[in-house]
């Protein structure tokens, strides 16, 4: 489990998925351009759990699996996380990509490693 907090007393992006260092960087990246404290989980687990106590700005699921979906499904049963924007990071955007995350509940897809993007997306 990895829990990296960039600006203490702020809502932040709450980060899910089994991230490479590359993508932790560009993730690090995009908090500081955003001004966002960021938060990273390794599982959908650690991601509710940890939203039972905390209120993300946003939601970044690193797309793929059954567990992605499920952990949308999950926030967005929950009153209190129902509005929080949910963006998908895809290895590849297409319609098939935008069509799969908005029938489980998402927001919107970036394409993993484009940062600036992300960036203006949150």
């Amino acid at each position: 489990m990895l829990h990296r907090e960039v600006m203490v007393g702020m809502r932040g992006t709450l980060a899910v998925g089994d991230f490479g260092r590359n993508a932790l960087d560009g993730l690090r990246a995009v908090s500081e351009g955003t001004g966002l404290e960021l938060n990273v989980v390794g599982s959908s687990f650690e991601a509710l759990e940890w939203m039972t106590q905390h209120e993300p700005h946003s939601l970044l699921l690193k797309s793929g699996g059954k567990e992605v979906e499920q952990t949308c499904f999950e926030v967005r049963a929950q009153l209190r996380h129902a509005l929080v924007p949910i963006v998908a990071l895809a290895s590849k955007v297409d319609e098939l990509a935008f069509a799969e995350v908005f029938s489980w509940g998402g927001d919107d897809v970036v394409c993993l490693g484009e940062w600036d993007k992300l960036i203006t997306r949150l």
